[in-house]
């Protein structure tokens, strides 16, 4: 038997209207060889960026958790412990 390599590429699109849409699902439904390099100069681009997200909302975000953690399990036998850093 031999084995077989599949690529499976999920590509998110938005566009303000139905037919402009169209348009973009028609011109990716087939990916090219330009096609994988955009995708990648795309995910390193969101991947810098999150991160410089990550920096600036991640405090904020553990507060949440820990309020909402009282809110959620009133009774602190129920709560998950806290430990900086952990989401």
């Amino acid at each position: 038997m031999h084995a077989t390599a599949v690529e499976i590429n999920f590509i998110t699109l938005t566009a303000p209207t139905r037919e402009s849409l169209l348009t973009l699902v028609e011109k990716y439904k087939r990916p090219r060889i330009g096609h994988a390099a955009a995708f990648q100069m795309a995910w390193t681009r969101a991947q810098t960026g999150s991160s410089a997200i990550w920096e600036s909302i991640l405090p904020r975000l553990i507060a949440f958790q820990e309020l909402a953690s009282h809110l959620i399990y009133p009774n602190g036998r129920l709560r998950a412990s806290l430990r900086p850093g952990w989401l």
